[in-house]
């Protein structure tokens, strides 16, 4: 007698479109997986698209903690060999978003890593970038507090969305001046007119690889 298959259901449509040939492993639904647009860059993985920006405002300004598994599954084995032995140094958050939402996101997205996890950098004021020069004055905001025991360490910096790139060379640049033995970064997202603009600012001046 055969059985019935079973199905299961899409976190971000709810459907259960799995397809005959999708991995058993695979989070999201045909449909879903072709809207989630990856890059050919190995800092950034998915291009900030529309289907994207819903996606992480569920997860982020929702609540849907459900969500956060998503983002790194179709990278996570790659992710995994690419970084074994890092330490894993979060970009600084807003703590009164933080606070509101009831949760940190980034932790939650990159726990599925298995790597340590830090969050050395404090903002000396609570700043949101609103404009290109507010972006630029983010050098003046970010202070590294904990240099101490990132020396002789790979380190892997990461955030969630890449707008021009002056968060992450701050970030880079202090982590630098920190000693570390490799220094690498990822974000899971950027939008596609900003890419190669935002890593070419980026890659501007840096030592570590």
């Amino acid at each position: 007698m055969s059985q019935t298959p079973t199905f299961k259901k899409c976190p971000v449509c709810l459907g259960e479109d799995y397809g005959l040939f999708q991995r058993h492993e695979e989070l999201l639904c045909a449909n879903c997986l072709r809207l989630l647009e990856r890059t050919n860059n190995p800092h950034i993985l998915y291009v900030y698209n529309d289907f994207f920006k819903n996606i992480l405002f569920r997860y982020k300004g929702l609540g849907d903690l459900a969500l956060h598994s998503i983002f790194l599954q179709q990278n996570l084995q790659t992710l995994k060999r690419r970084y074994k032995g890092y330490i894993i140094v979060l970009v600084p958050s807003n703590q009164e978003d933080n606070f509101r939402r009831g949760f940190a996101f980034l932790p939650w997205i990159f726990k599925s890593l298995g790597l340590p996890m830090m969050s050395p950098f404090t903002k000396q004021i609570q700043y949101k970038q609103t404009s290109s020069k507010h972006r630029e004055d983010i050098s003046k905001v970010i202070v590294l507090k904990e240099p101490l025991c990132l020396i002789g360490q790979k380190v892997l910096l990461v955030d969630d969305v890449m707008t021009s790139g002056h968060t992450l060379k701050t970030c880079l640049t202090l982590l630098e001046r920190a000693k570390p033995k490799k220094l690498d970064y990822l974000v899971l997202a950027c939008r596609k007119e900003n890419i190669i603009q935002s890593i070419k600012l980026i890659e501007e001046g840096r030592i570590l690889r």
